[in-house]
């Protein structure tokens, strides 16, 4: 089972192991019945994105998962995920 974290908690787990290798998911979740390229209807202003990062270690899985709806939480968490990633192996 794995341990879900927050991200200040995930990056701690990511520094504490060695050599540790990270799968990150991305995507983007659509309302029913918004069709693509249809950036000016209203139903368009409600898509959100939905970011999975998890840590394998031998003695333990940790997972963070977020669905964000807020374009600068977004922005901000992903400055912290690029980094993370840049400095680790990545699936």
């Amino acid at each position: 089972m794995a341990d879900k974290v927050s991200l200040p908690e995930f990056v701690a787990r990511v520094n504490e192991a060695k050599g540790p290798v990270i799968q990150f998911n991305e995507k983007e979740i659509r309302p029913d019945g918004m069709a693509i390229a249809d950036e000016d209807s209203a139903t368009g202003a409600s898509q959100n994105l939905q970011v999975q990062l998890k840590l394998e270690t031998p003695s333990e899985t940790v997972v963070y998962e977020n669905m964000y709806d807020n374009q600068v939480e977004y922005e901000e968490d992903m400055k912290i995920i690029k980094d993370l990633l840049k400095d680790t192996d990545t699936l």
